[in-house]
């Protein structure tokens, strides 16, 4: 049982990264869109945070050159860009739960010193090394 759970994860971990990779790779392009749209225009705004932060102030701005139907389609990129996060946010959930769940992705997760007694580790906790020499 316990190795079936374990062949399960390694058969579809990978599947699952590979969507969400796809997922970020789209709504990256959508947010480089949304940037060259106000760009002609003459807004820059610089990063995907920003963006996300200042674009409501931006479509409320009359003055910006932004044209009501131009308004109306950065609302549907917006839209699409809202709904592809809340899916990626949906899929580093699920990778986040086997990790905290699974011991196969615990293991995968794991710091290699971190499965030895202190007194095997170079530099001990606190990063205390002065057992490690670190030139001959």
């Amino acid at each position: 049982m316990k190795d079936d759970r374990a062949a399960s994860y390694q058969r579809t971990s990978p599947s699952l990264h590979r969507v969400r990779g796809r997922l970020v790779a789209e709504r990256t392009a959508l947010i480089n869109q949304l940037r060259a749209l106000m760009l002609e225009r003459g807004i820059m705004p610089q990063e995907r945070r920003k963006l996300e932060r200042y674009l409501p102030e931006i479509l409320a701005d009359e003055r910006n050159g932004l044209g009501p139907r131009l308004r109306r389609l950065i609302e549907d990129v917006r839209e699409e860009w809202r709904s592809i996060h809340q899916r990626i946010k949906g899929y580093n959930d699920e990778l986040a739960e086997r990790v905290h769940n699974e011991e196969a992705a615990k293991r995968l997760t794991r710091d290699p010193w971190d499965r030895r007694a202190d007194g095997d580790r170079p530099c001990g906790r606190g990063g205390k090394c002065s057992n490690v020499q670190l030139w001959p």
